[in-house]
């Protein structure tokens, strides 16, 4: 990997860096500067830096297998490779300024302020990293899992050092609006999240019909019911009760799972609410609810359904 500084911005860098180094230690004296005296003196330190600069170069080489092999996801693999070398190339760094400085005290005073200074300075950018390093190793979300936090909701497309890339849907919609969002990793620690696993995640969701306090109560909630397990299948409900509940214990909560679609009725002004409640798989949540929608509407209607 290339050093991680290029062109003008590079060897400006080194200049400013050679200069201040010069000029701080009186290295440079307009009255009586002797170039040979100074070469002798200042080239070993030189030859040193460039066999510094070598050896880094070298280290991250023939590190970078072990780099893919500490981590297991391909997908982060690039930006590891970039971590790496960055710290690399500030060891190697701090290695050069003590060569041509010396002096340990000053070192470790000077680091310390460049340190708190910089921590202020791009806290965001270092908290989005430290959010990088928390989703990669818990494995608090990955590629195709869905992810839900305030002002996105989405599949994840990528996960990069600073930020992760959503593809957008909206929350309890078919389909997808076409954009995507990038999400700071600090947000794992800043906000809320909700990840919904590619595969193996189960949510639970409603639909709600509205019926006059005159209407046939009983025979909506049979319909409601009824319409779910054509649309859902009882048996699929049922497995995905028994996938949540082991889910549950594996993590030492004990919950009542029903494993059959329920209707809860309540009043509300003018007439009764029935809400239809069962388990569903969270990518197939939208699809699903449409589903049965459609299909209460059209037992409704084929039942023709009085009003007392």
């Amino acid at each position: 990997m290339p050093f991680p500084l290029s062109g003008k911005l590079k060897w400006g860098l080194a200049a400013l860096l050679a200069l201040a180094l010069l000029a701080f230690y009186g290295s440079v004296s307009l009255k009586d500067f002797d170039p040979g005296a100074f070469f002798v003196s200042v080239s070993p330190r030189i030859l040193t830096a460039f066999l510094l600069l070598l050896l880094g170069k070298v280290a991250i080489e023939f590190t970078s297998k072990a780099v893919d092999l500490a981590v297991k996801p391909a997908e982060i693999r690039p930006a590891a490779h970039r971590v790496w070398a960055m710290a690399v190339w500030a060891a190697v760094a701090l290695c050069i300024v003590f060569v041509f400085v010396g002096d340990t005290a000053t070192i470790i005073i000077a680091s310390g302020f460049l340190l708190i200074s910089f921590a202020i300075a791009f806290s965001p950018p270092l908290l989005s990293l430290a959010g990088w390093l928390y989703i990669t190793s818990r494995r608090f979300y990955s590629v195709g899992d869905a992810i839900e936090t305030d002002g996105a909701c989405g599949e994840v497309a990528e996960v990069h050092l600073l930020s992760t890339k959503v593809w957008e849907f909206q929350p309890g919609q078919a389909g997808v609006t076409g954009k995507f969002v990038s999400i700071p990793n600090s947000t794992a620690f800043t906000k809320p999240v909700a990840v919904h696993r590619k595969g193996d995640q189960h949510v639970w969701d409603e639909v709600t019909l509205h019926l006059p306090a005159c209407s046939d109560l009983p025979l909506a909630r049979e319909i409601m019911v009824k319409a779910c397990d054509e649309v859902l299948g009882s048996k699929k409900m049922g497995g995905n009760a028994k996938e949540q509940r082991s889910k549950l214990e594996s993590m030492g909560v004990s919950h009542s799972i029903p494993g059959e679609p329920e209707v809860f009725t309540s009043l509300v002004p003018g007439g009764a609410e029935l809400r239809l409640r069962y388990l569903v798989d969270a990518k197939q949540k939208a699809d699903v609810k449409s589903a049965v929608s459609a299909r209460i509407l059209s037992m409704i209607s084929e039942e023709k359904l009085k009003l007392r």
